[in-house]
């Protein structure tokens, strides 16, 4: 806890006093890592960053690691790894967005909003950090900012079929459905079989077919 403190401390410090324009530090930290990040593992164990660091020396294979703890749910794991890798990786973004997805699972959303703003200082362009920005904010009941950023998260990362999905769902709630139905296409675009999207693409056909079933009924009658 003392190590978190001490990093929000430098966090807090670096984002008072950093131009509007962010120079990215090293730009190799700043790639989606979209095979890593949103893999699904079946397999391996979430170890804490102590026992594997040695033997993992580069910084994609810690994300492998972190991620393992991501998709199992060990959150105080997934928080070290955050930890871990900010220490060994100062400029990297990964330490600060685990960081985020942890607190944000361990009931800190305003901590985890700070932390996904730091990631997306340190990588302006991930289309996968904004995504979840996006996702933190839609939990804090920030609406409007979550679909702006949902938005952005897909411009920047067109194949997000998550992002897309979340969209159409959102348009679809607020009967907007033309907007749905472009979001549903991108889907299907990239996924001609994805089932959720081709479920809910034959309700809005379903809904007009019976429509126009009742106007030509309306009009027989007159």
């Amino acid at each position: 806890m003392k190590i978190l403190i001490a990093v929000m401390f430098i966090f807090l410090i670096g984002c008072s006093v950093s131009p509007k324009k962010v120079k990215v530090k090293n730009p190799e930290y700043s790639k989606d890592i979209v095979a890593v990040l949103l893999e699904e593992k079946s397999g391996g164990q979430c170890h804490s960053p102590d026992n594997v660091s040695k033997k993992e020396p580069n910084w994609k294979d810690q994300l492998v690691s972190a991620n393992l703890c991501w998709k199992k749910g060990k959150w105080k794991s997934l928080r070290a790894w955050g930890q871990a890798i900010i220490e060994k990786h100062p400029d990297s973004p990964w330490g600060a967005f685990y960081l985020s997805i942890s607190e944000k699972e361990l009931g800190k959303k305003e901590l985890a909003h700070w932390m996904i703003l730091k990631a997306e200082e340190l990588a302006p362009t991930s289309g996968i950090i904004v995504y979840h920005k996006s996702k933190l904010l839609w939990s804090m009941n920030y609406k409007s900012e979550s679909v702006k950023e949902m938005q952005r998260a897909v411009s920047l990362l067109p194949n997000l079929i998550e992002g897309h999905l979340f969209l159409a769902q959102v348009f679809i709630s607020y009967s907007k459905h033309k907007k749905a139905k472009e979001y549903l296409k991108n889907i299907l675009s990239l996924n001609s079989q994805h089932k959720e999207a081709l479920q809910l693409l034959s309700r809005f056909k379903k809904k007009k077919t019976i429509i126009v079933g009742q106007r030509t009924s309306s009009e027989e009658g007159k």
